[in-house]
């Protein structure tokens, strides 16, 4: 899982550089947060030009363009590709599209440790099938976890939308704790990171803390999970639990 976590996590910069060369950037950067498909089990940026996105199905780490929310023909398998390559072929698909290719970037909006550039290494996905699967698994189980429990959360109002944070790489939905003096919340899942190696879910304040790695004693990881007879109604438990203390 932490090979297949990491590979994704580089591959998903392509859909950041794409959503940030197009998109005029807030401050916050949410211009490249990216929407989690469960049918296609794949994350895909928000619409960057009229009807134009761009998906990375996570079970087998593929790139393909959506046109009006559908995949177009060509795909990209990014086993033994290189950066280079992948940049290669970005340049063409907008080429056939006759879009401006000079407003492609590769630069990104924040900073990214162990980035895979260049065409040196290439991005090899053939041994992580299981690892790959598992983590398209944690962010189904995770999206719907944390969209049951944003609308539990905003009962009088719109439910918070399940977005992916790429920097970080966890899904996370904001709400707005019952306290006026606490500020927005963010409720997450981690498929895992450099403190915390298992993925495991979370509540923090969402501030300039936020996209930092989450203490441990904060979450709720897969090993505590796996050992519940009711897993998901524990992790929602868990979540509307630390909601209650961050905000009392």
């Amino acid at each position: 899982l932490a090979e297949a976590r990491r590979q994704a996590h580089n591959v998903a910069q392509w859909l950041v550089r794409l959503a940030h060369s197009y998109m005029a950037p807030p401050i916050d950067h949410r211009h490249t947060l990216l929407r989690w498909d469960p049918k296609r089990r794949a994350l895909v940026t928000q619409a960057f030009l009229p009807n134009l996105a761009l998906e990375l199905r996570l079970t087998d780490l593929t790139l393909q363009f959506r046109e009006h929310d559908r995949p177009s023909p060509h795909v990209l398998d990014v086993d033994d590709r290189t950066p280079a390559e992948v940049e290669a072929w970005v340049l063409v698909e907008l080429l056939h599209r006759r879009l401006d290719r000079d407003r492609f970037s590769k630069d990104l909006p924040y900073d990214f440790a162990n980035l895979m550039t260049g065409d040196a290494v290439p991005y090899t996905t053939e041994m992580l099938g299981d690892g790959l699967r598992e983590l398209a698994a944690w962010f189904d189980s995770g999206a719907s976890l944390l969209a049951g429990t944003a609308e539990d959360t905003l009962r009088l109002g719109r439910p918070g939308t399940v977005w992916c944070w790429p920097q970080v790489f966890h899904l996370g939905a904001l709400v707005a704790a019952a306290s006026p003096s606490t500020r927005i919340l963010r409720i997450g899942m981690s498929p895992g990171d450099d403190v915390n190696a298992e993925p495991y879910f979370y509540v923090t304040r969402h501030d300039s803390h936020a996209l930092m790695p989450i203490n441990r004693d904060c979450c709720l990881p897969r090993d505590v999970i796996a050992r519940q007879t009711a897993p998901a109604s524990y992790v929602m438990d868990f979540l509307h639990a630390r909601i209650a203390k961050i905000a009392a």
